[in-house]
């Protein structure tokens, strides 16, 4: 008896494993589609391309699972798994390093979100940390262009970002641009710090956001002139009630937050995102395009690499993290699960040789830099 039984409950669990199995290979298959619909006709895929990396360890759970106990189920994950192969490599790579040649061509691009060097809610000894790690990062880093997201200089304090950058390390020439409109000298927004002169400057607002916009500065470096492009995409604008709840529900700490008021909060945050990022990046290449010079784009897109916006941007621009990094190259820190939400791309005048996110605690973002060669090709 106790053996027919067990051989009734087998079927059972291959059923509901198969029924999982299932579910779980469409929420891939649509996560796929995220990068090809705009979240302003449809939110669903921009959320499950949310959850791609985590769809696709639970495909590959299923893929081993079954080959474990020689199922040729293994093949419906497998095969969904292969239909996206390409977007594996936006989120992992494994570029051999190759020795960096030091040559009057090369040049070095930083890209950092410095979330106001930690102005708020933090001592000012820890100000003044944060700057002086920065800046001992830079000296070793030796970027001879350095874009900012979130950067904050004030005139009035001793160890102010700007004067450090332009009177001490050698960042002479700088294009700096203030969404308040800079007032008593306070700056807060973005900007580019450039060893090179800087020819030409200006900004593209987004029709859809005032703290939200582009800016590019022409560079001369050698004999050719570059333009730098800075940006700062759509935040998902969550508070401190938002990180609360995050913080209760990833710390298993007893959740003194409405569940269902929290979790609503923050999915319509994540939506007006999605949705204002669509409009942003599709802005952006139109703007993008009317360039004279070859670019390199910088930015915090506040995105994934199976996003829209990301996409939008990749069908014109190469990834220097793909064509030169290694990892997983997250470059969030913050509360929520960690993402490659920042990017240096760039267009088919130049070459990567290489692409690194720098794990230094100064932010709820990491840095990323990578050196440039112009393409001979």
């Amino acid at each position: 008896m106790e053996k027919k039984k067990g051989n009734q409950i087998r079927p059972f669990l291959t059923r509901m494993l198969l029924i999982i199995n299932y579910l779980l290979m469409a929420g891939l298959l649509i996560s796929y589609s995220a990068a090809w619909v705009s979240p302003e006709k449809w939110w669903f895929p921009a959320f499950m391309g949310l959850g791609y990396p985590f769809l696709f360890l639970a495909n590959l759970f299923f893929v081993i699972f079954w080959l474990f106990f020689r199922k040729w189920y293994f093949l419906l994950s497998l095969i969904i798994i292969l239909i996206g192969w390409n977007r594996i490599w936006t989120n992992i790579q494994f570029n051999p390093r190759e020795a960096i040649q030091q040559h009057e061509e090369q040049f070095k691009v930083m890209s950092f979100n410095a979330r106001l060097f930690r102005i708020f809610n933090v001592r000012k000894d820890e100000i003044v940390e944060t700057r002086h790690e920065f800046m001992k990062m830079v000296r070793q880093e030796k970027p001879e262009v350095i874009c900012f997201q979130e950067f904050y200089s004030n005139p009035y304090n001793e160890d102010d970002m700007m004067t450090m950058l332009t009177k001490h390390s050698g960042y002479r020439h700088y294009h700096l641009d203030d969404f308040m409109g800079g007032r008593h000298g306070i700056h807060h927004g973005l900007a580019i710090f450039s060893k090179y002169p800087i020819v030409n400057q200006d900004r593209f607002q987004f029709r859809n956001s005032t703290n939200n916009y582009l800016v590019y500065s022409d560079i001369k470096i050698n004999n050719d002139t570059i333009r730098f492009c800075n940006l700062h995409f759509e935040s998902i604008r969550l508070d401190k009630e938002d990180y609360l709840f995050i913080d209760e529900i990833t710390s298993n700490r007893e959740n003194k937050h409405n569940w269902v008021n929290g979790v609503k909060m923050i999915f319509w945050k994540l939506k007006l995102a999605f949705e204002k990022r669509a409009v942003q990046v599709n802005q952006t290449i139109e703007q993008l395009k009317q360039s004279p010079y070859p670019i390199i784009l910088c930015g915090d897109f506040n995105d994934t690499p199976s996003s829209y916006t990301y996409h939008k941007m990749a069908s014109i621009f190469n990834d220097a993290f793909v064509e030169a990094g290694n990892g997983f190259g997250r470059t969030y820190a913050g509360a929520m699960p960690s993402y490659r939400i920042d990017f240096i791309m760039y267009d088919d005048h130049f070459k990567a040789v290489n692409f690194e996110t720098l794990p230094v605690d100064i932010s709820d973002h990491y840095p990323v830099v990578s050196n440039f060669v112009m393409n001979d090709d």
